[in-house]
């Protein structure tokens, strides 16, 4: 962890993430296997082989937000320390705060922005990018995620309503190996304009090496070296095998989780996974919601649906709680996991004075009092330190 160990924006970690409800963890966490697994491998045979293992109560002892050093992927690192005998079953967890969320946009990269000579084009089509770029040619200084300066000049189309970056694009797309599919995270942070990447992922491409090794990069045949984009870093089983086994035998151990748009964490706010389970119950035809970021836009969409279960049936995960609620999604704006974390939905409130509901596209205050409609990227909430 030594060369990747560098602080970075929080805000730009999430909106790289694809998360929008940021636990910025401290104290005590569950730290769930399965959810490991499926963070790391499909395979059955593991999921199989960890399948009664039951959520552990842990210290979290250090949690860093970081970004590969040579693919710029955001991932967390934790290391967790399972309880003993001298612990205060007593302490008390964090408090929450909120960090207000700052103004981007993502640019999806198409054939002609990286091999085009010299120039990646954004329109109005970006949602936000008329509140980061200016409408004017200038010379921008834009900073990646770990902080490198890059100057590429930019032009601006009033008539078209296009922006472009011309002069020292290049260099950018060849140093960053940029391909068609991956995706831009432009943010105004306090240092500027930055700019993550989301990598486009390419299925079978963790054959190289080994079905449960994934480098980050391999030699290519004219000697040079190529990305291998599985959207997981560098894992191995051995890893996590190391993780599963230590955990249970209550002796500390490191994880590395890699985010996605969608995807869940393994390493889980104590308190709000007690609440979700214990303090809320989940009869069938219960409405719920659940918050999800648009994969190519900074923003939210709320769905509705109704509980099925609360129990699955084919106890995949038995004596754990990871994806047992059993929802029927409304298919409005797209499709959801029938089978969700507890702590990832929310009961829909009834509405006020007879007034349907409106429900879409949401900022995150608006989410969690009026129900209106919006466009903008939510706020980001994490425990306070």
């Amino acid at each position: 962890m030594e060369e990747e160990d560098k602080s970075i924006d929080l805000s730009v970690w999430a909106y790289c993430a694809g998360v929008f409800d940021f636990d910025h963890l401290q104290g005590r966490v569950y730290y769930s296997p399965q959810g490991h697994v499926e963070n790391f491998t499909s395979s059955d045979i593991v999921r199989y082989l960890c399948s009664d293992l039951a959520m552990v109560p842990c210290e979290l002892v250090t949690a860093k937000y970081l970004a590969d050093p040579k693919t710029d992927e955001v991932f967390a690192y934790f290391k967790l320390k399972p309880p003993t005998s001298d612990d205060d079953p007593n302490e008390e967890t964090c408090c929450r705060e909120t960090i207000r969320s700052a103004d981007g946009f993502i640019k999806v990269l198409d054939q002609s922005d990286v091999t085009n000579p010299g120039e990646c084009t954004i329109s109005a089509a970006c949602l936000g990018a008329d509140k980061v770029l200016p409408k004017e040619d200038t010379l921008l200084s834009i900073h990646d995620i770990h902080s490198q300066e890059w100057k590429l000049k930019h032009t601006y189309d009033s008539t078209l309503e296009l922006h472009k970056f011309t002069d020292g694009w290049d260099r950018f797309v060849l140093t960053k190996q940029l391909s068609p599919g991956d995706s831009l995270v432009f943010v105004k942070t306090r240092v500027g304009l930055t700019i993550g990447i989301r990598r486009v992922t390419v299925p079978g491409s963790a054959s190289v090496d080994s079905f449960f090794h994934y480098p980050t990069r391999v030699n290519d045949v004219h000697g040079g070296q190529k990305l291998i984009r599985t959207g997981k870093g560098l894992l191995s089983v051995e890893a996590l095998g190391e993780a599963l086994a230590k955990s249970q035998i209550g002796r500390p151990f490191d994880v590395v989780y890699y985010p996605h748009v969608g995807s869940s964490s393994f390493v889980l706010d104590r308190e709000r996974v007690y609440n979700a389970i214990w303090n809320v119950t989940w009869p069938p035809g219960m409405k719920v919601r659940k918050w999800v970021m648009v994969k190519d836009q900074l923003r939210v969409i709320c769905h509705e649906g109704s509980v099925i279960s609360s129990i699955k049936k084919d106890k995949d995960w038995y004596g754990s709680p990871w994806r047992q609620l059993q929802v029927n999604w409304d298919k409005k704006y797209g499709s959801v996991e029938e089978f969700v974390n507890f702590w990832e939905v929310e009961p829909v409130p009834e509405p006020v004075s007879g007034k349907k509901r409106k429900l879409g596209d949401m900022t995150a205050t608006q989410a969690t009092t009026t129900g209106q409609t919006g466009q903008t990227m939510p706020d980001l909430i994490l425990i306070k330190e």
